[in-house]
């Protein structure tokens, strides 16, 4: 796959790093990141879904999905030698469910809601965001 640079925005804020491949994304997360996982590719959501679920630093792997992929998502990564306990990290479909547009603003906000209601319930463990792949990313 063709990396896509130009997919970023030209500023990021401090704590979001953006990244054109996956190649040792995992190993710099910090403890208790949020992995934000928004390609085209359901082949690389799912390895980088999975690589971060078995890394287990993660606190949170978002996955922009609808049930059908997150049903195929899930059971492919158990199949890999992720179990259950794994699998509670997973957010899938990534964002509020309320938010039904698919636009990435719309999307981005339904992320940002997600994590303001989960930051305000846990404000103490509040996951830090990793990463943003673009669609097209090459992967380890």
């Amino acid at each position: 796959m063709v990396p896509r640079p130009a997919s970023f925005p030209s500023h990021m804020p401090r704590d979001v790093n953006g990244h054109t491949s996956t190649d040792r994304l995992l190993e710099t997360a910090p403890e208790g990141a949020f992995v934000a996982i928004m390609t085209h590719s359901h082949a690389l959501d799912l390895a980088v879904t999975a690589a971060a679920l078995l890394a287990a630093r993660c606190a949170c792997v978002g996955l922009i999905s609808g049930a059908t992929k997150c049903a195929r998502s899930s059971g492919t990564v158990r199949q890999i030698g992720s179990g259950d306990a794994d699998l509670t990290h997973l957010i899938c479909p990534v964002g509020l469910t309320e938010i039904h547009d698919k636009p990435p603003g719309a999307m981005a906000a339904a992320i940002a809601q997600l994590l303001i209601r989960r930051d305000t319930a846990a404000a103490a463990t509040s996951p830090k965001f990793a990463a943003i792949v673009p669609s097209g990313a090459p992967h380890a």
